[in-house]
């Protein structure tokens, strides 16, 4: 096995097994947005007795706070014959740009920055950007799979999931074609190695018949 397709390989696992890492930090910090925080705040009250005295006293106050939450949610289009979807996807990611007043997508509740995360069940990193542009223009169904956030930072996390999970997909496939190509060395080098053996004993046999 060459020393190139080796230091290929390694470096696509070291970075794959990085990919995952922060794919895995981006998804528990987006499902991290949406709990109970609990704060303690404290404030000082004055109050004057019956003598006139002015006391000071300290009050601590609980306050429940909710983060804002994603809310995920299933979208179902279908359209006739010439009929189109309404909607448009930003270039580099599956964030929804335009929605189209009167629209399939606008009466099926399709929102303007709605992020897609599966289209007919199928994770959206599977497909290229292309290949999503062709699927809506030529399905006559979509189910679409979208995650609608509250917050600018949690949209900015989901985009930035499906980055890494877009990246990982490319680099799987990367990974596997360098398998292909080791198994073929492997094969080849076993072919080499058998080879000089059955030449070997190619020529004791010749040399035996001509001595007897």
């Amino acid at each position: 096995m060459s020393t190139t397709h080796t230091l290929k390989m390694s470096a696509s696992v070291q970075y794959i097994r990085k990919l995952l890492g922060k794919s895995s930090c981006a998804t528990n910090n987006l499902l991290n947005t949406g709990h109970k925080i609990q704060r303690k705040t404290s404030d000082c009250k004055t109050t004057k007795n019956k003598d006139g005295k002015t006391l000071t006293r300290k009050v601590v106050q609980t306050q429940d706070k909710t983060a804002e939450q994603c809310i995920r949610k299933s979208v179902i289009l279908r359209r006739t014959e010439n009929e189109t979807f309404g909607f448009e996807i930003q270039d580099l990611v599956p964030c929804v740009c335009f929605v189209k007043e009167d629209s399939l997508a606008e009466s099926s509740g399709l929102m303007t920055d709605d992020v897609i995360i599966a289209v007919n069940s199928v994770s959206i990193a599977e497909f290229t950007q292309q290949q999503l542009k062709d699927l809506f223009q030529k399905a006559s169904i979509l189910m679409l799979e979208i995650v609608r956030s509250s917050t600018e930072k949690q949209r900015q996390l989901l985009i930035r999931l499906y980055l890494l999970q877009r990246e990982f997909a490319e680099k799987s496939a990367e990974l596997q074609t360098l398998n292909t190509e080791e198994v073929r060395l492997i094969g080849d080098a076993m072919n080499h190695i058998q080879q000089p053996d059955v030449l070997s004993k190619g020529s004791s046999a010749a040399l035996s018949e001509r001595t007897d």
